[in-house]
């Protein structure tokens, strides 16, 4: 098999694997955002192995691949969780198949998933665009070129004067081909959610039927006009199943012709008597629905209630009672004030959203009664006890110009009110119940803080993250800095840590961490200390308040906790898991300090009790210790 239909087989994989993520994706659109982006990392990441299962192999162990293609687009639009998931998932699988190249491998995964990473990051600042999905592409074959550059001896410079131009041809190209294809499907995504809330929020009747009339699709409303709380349970029926038999052929022949003839029915007014014998008015819409071959597939439809468009017309030729009538069968609630502010006309509404004072909301009641009633009676959040007087005087001026404003009731009902003032002096309000709403808000910002209280913390220990550590060791310098106060900083690193994953194996490993993180929260002091993951076995601990001494002693506390815990470790002396600790103070006297260097201090301190032996607690002295040192 040639070098081109190897890379093309693998320019296939990275296809199938990117349309059936977009397949699954549709089906996965009620699935957690988290949950979705570790299916994806994982599919990605077994995509990149099937990739390179499937490459193109050179005498030597040199192996080429779309990998980076892969890789960097699951972390691009799956996040740093799913490229670091993709990532490990094909890192693994290269270092199990060994070979020359290996090392060259590894880099590309390495920088593949950097790529993803940066990308993403990038792309949260603004929207994605199509020159971000070239840079991404152009960063996928910059990491496959590294890594050709990196293969042993002059095999690296031969592999890209060989294999280059394919290679990074087909790694640009099924990345740009991959990103574009995904974020054509998130476009998509994101226009039919716009289309289906359109339709279920519609306060029109729409639906769609297939050739033979059967309801497809119906929104919310529609289904709720005939006695259906689901709309699904509509699907596959037809008018005779919800229409009277005379009503229901009618529409059937009407449809059928439509269907037939392709010609639409435009604003079709018929009205009908429903369950409780009133006439209602309908104006009706209906075109054919065109498959991709030319042919009508069905017919899509509209039906907007006009019953009160008629009435209204009737009522402005009858008498203003009907009008009054109409208007009392308003979803919001209105009301007209005269140039005196004394309520002219209010519906029905009106007084069932204020129940408290209904019995004042009357014609020829003066809107300054019915406000100190409000206030009586508390039937509004937020008055000012103190100042009622100033209070009423805001609220009748704001009747008095356009406004729109949102109001707390006691019964825990949100509303807003709207208003606003004709040419002669008649005030019309309209207030709408907007409780829904509210408590969606106040749930969306619960969740928006649920999602910031994750991104800070640490997945296996429960524990702050490296990026929730900087921010507090940052915020801990200023505030310690302004009081006089001394900070201390502990890095803690378990000895010997590969090789007890080495003969434990890794789930042993990760109940390790977790014990000492218990151990670290066991001793942390409220109200202020954190005890951290730094990275890997490495755990750190910010100590406001506290001096170098009180520092040791909590230092050697954590040593003998975690001693009296007894991990059996065969690859360690004594046969037990142990950590080294270093520490670093800064003094209640300096003023300037940098965070920074007080990681490279504690850092060093670290090395400096690996390198005397491990299971110790060293603190940083500026004449005994290098601070350019760093623990391995």
């Amino acid at each position: 098999m040639s070098l081109w239909q190897e890379l093309i087989g693998n320019l296939a994989v990275v296809a199938l694997s990117v349309f059936g993520w977009e397949v699954l994706n549709q089906r996965l659109e009620k699935t957690p955002v988290g949950i979705r982006h570790l299916i994806f990392a994982v599919i990605m990441g077994v995509s990149a192995v099937v990739s390179m299962m499937l490459a193109v192999h050179i005498p030597g162990g040199i192996i080429f691949d779309l990998r980076s293609s892969i890789i960097a687009i699951s972390g691009f639009f799956g996040g740093p969780l799913a490229g670091l998931v993709s990532g490990a998932i094909a890192g693994s699988y290269r270092a199990w198949a060994g070979g020359t190249g290996m090392s060259a491998g590894l880099t590309v995964i390495a920088l593949a998933t950097g790529a993803g990473i940066v990308g993403n990051a990038m792309a949260h600042q603004r929207p994605n665009a199509i020159w971000q999905i070239l840079a991404l592409s152009a960063a996928a074959a910059g990491a496959m070129l590294v890594g050709m550059l990196s293969l042993p001896g002059s095999k690296g410079l031969v592999a890209v004067t060989e294999f280059g131009l394919p290679v990074l041809g087909l790694t640009f190209v099924a990345t740009l081909v991959s990103g574009l294809i995904i974020l054509q499907g998130r476009r998509l995504s994101d226009e039919r959610r716009l289309l289906v809330a359109a339709l279920h929020q519609s306060p029109d009747f729409q639906y769609i039927k297939d050739r033979q009339s059967r309801f497809v699709v119906i929104n919310q409303l529609a289904a709720e006009r005939h006695g259906f709380s689901d709309p699904a349970e509509l699907r596959g029926k037809t008018d005779f199943d919800i229409s009277e038999p005379r009503h229901a052929r009618a529409l059937h022949a009407q449809e059928q012709y439509l269907l037939a003839t392709g010609q639409p029915i435009k604003d079709h007014v018929e009205s009908i008597e429903d369950a409780y014998g009133e006439t209602r008015w309908f104006s009706t819409s209906k075109s054919a629905v065109v498959g991709r071959d030319g042919d009508v597939v069905g017919l899509v439809g509209v039906t907007h209630d006009i019953t009160r468009q008629k009435r209204t017309e009737s009522d402005l030729t009858q008498s203003r009672n009907l009008l009054s009538a109409a208007l009392s069968g308003m979803s919001d609630g209105l009301a007209m004030f005269d140039a005196n502010d004394v309520l002219m006309f209010c519906n029905e509404r009106y007084r069932e959203i204020f129940s408290l004072t209904a019995h004042l909301r009357m014609p020829g009641t003066p809107l300054r009664r019915i406000l100190e009633a409000v206030a009586e009676v508390g039937e509004q959040v937020g008055i000012p006890e103190d100042n009622v007087e100033g209070w009423i005087e805001a609220v009748i001026d704001t009747v008095h110009k356009k406004t729109e404003r949102e109001v707390n009731l006691s019964n825990g009902h949100w509303v807003r009110v709207r208003t606003g003032r004709t040419e002669d002096g008649i005030s019309i309000v309209t207030v709408s119940d907007i409780t829904q709403a509210k408590l969606a808000q106040e749930a969306l910002l619960t969740l928006t803080d649920q999602l910031k209280s994750l991104a800070g913390t640490d997945g296996l220990t429960g524990l702050p993250n490296r990026r929730a550590f900087d921010q507090t060791l940052d915020d801990e310098m200023k505030r310690t800095a302004e009081s006089g106060e001394p900070l201390s900083l502990l890095m803690i690193d378990v000895d010997f840590f590969k090789p007890f994953n080495d003969i434990y194996g890794h789930l042993a490993g990760d109940d390790c961490l977790k014990t000492i993180s218990k151990c670290l929260q066991q001793l942390v002091r409220e109200p202020r200390d954190v005890a951290a993951r730094f990275g890997g076995e490495e755990f750190a601990m910010i100590l406001p308040d506290t001096d170098a001494d009180d520092a040791h002693f909590l230092a050697e506390e954590i040593r003998s906790l975690l001693a009296e815990r007894a991990i059996v470790h065969g690859g360690n002396v004594p046969p037990f898991v142990t950590v080294s600790i270093g520490v670093a103070t800064v003094g209640a006297h300096v003023r300037r300090r940098n965070p920074a260097e007080l990681v490279r201090r504690a850092d060093a301190a670290l090395y400096s009790a690996k390198r005397t032996g491990r299971n110790r607690t060293v603190i940083w002295n500026a004449k005994t210790i290098d601070t350019n040192s760093s623990a391995a």
